[in-house]
């Protein structure tokens, strides 16, 4: 059988999309794609750990964020491929994409591939309790399906989907684990109040990458409560905080993409 992964339909913004007319070599199999819908007002740092961990496990050519600005997707990997047409614009079969929705009755299974060529995500960075701000996809008349009872992050949700579809692998065969504390510090913790998947040794599936973006959190938290004091030992006042904070993040967020491009 001869796998066939047809190009992405990314074109000008005013250029006319066309899903049809591929050339399919006889007897192809059509690979299923994962579009995240970037739903977040800013591009942090745990948005771009979260993609590139997506991009890791399901692959340049069967991933695609879309609604993404061009300033959003700095920092992020060049093979990523990026939209920034939210989803309702691409010209889709909505009939062949499914929204994966916490509030759906249904549960997803692996005979869902043949049913659909589309899974669809809100790019959300998850509340708690959540706020079902998945809910502003669901306009768009998709077939809905939920992965369980619990909150996951975005990046697992897509990396549950891909192993329950691609995989062929029923959800109740996957383990997973709730409520994660991670260490950060000798004596700091970080609760993630979501489900994550368990791999075969029966260790958390998570970024390495968002160890870094935590505890850098956890030393801007200690900034902000406990030193009060910019790098040269200034006082700052309640409104100047927020700024150094900022700032802090950003230089971050810098050293990270220099790091990674030398």
């Amino acid at each position: 059988i001869v796998t066939w992964t047809a190009e992405w339909f990314i074109l000008a913004p005013n250029a006319a999309v066309a899903l049809e007319g591929f050339d399919r070599p006889p007897g192809a199999v059509v690979t299923m794609k994962y579009v995240v819908e970037h739903l977040e007002d800013e591009m942090g740092e745990w948005c771009r750990v979260e993609y590139r961990h997506m991009l890791k496990h399901v692959g340049a050519e069967d991933l695609l964020i879309t609604n993404i600005s061009e300033a959003d997707r700095e920092g992020l990997p060049a093979e990523l491929k990026c939209d920034s047409r939210p989803f309702r614009d691409l010209g889709a079969d909505r009939s062949r994409v499914c929204l994966l929705d916490p509030r759906a009755e249904k549960e997803l299974s692996p005979d869902d591939e043949d049913a659909f060529d589309y899974m669809l995500f809100g790019g959300i960075l998850g509340d708690d309790p959540p706020r079902d701000r998945t809910g502003v996809l669901r306009p768009l008349g998709c077939v809905r399906r939920q992965l369980g009872d619990r909150q996951m992050s975005t990046d697992t949700a897509v990396l549950c989907c891909h192993t329950v579809v691609s995989g062929r692998r029923p959800l109740s065969d996957i383990r997973f684990r709730d409520d994660i504390d991670v260490q950060v510090a000798e004596k700091e913790s970080v609760h993630l109040p979501y489900r994550y998947m368990l791999d075969e040794q029966g260790d958390v599936i998570m970024s390495p990458d968002l160890m870094d973006v935590l505890r850098a959190d956890v030393e801007l938290d200690a900034d902000d409560f406990e030193l009060n004091f910019d790098d040269h030992g200034n006082d700052l006042g309640e409104a100047d905080v927020e700024v150094y904070r900022a700032q802090r993040k950003l230089d971050a967020m810098n050293a990270r993409v220099s790091n990674e491009s030398d």
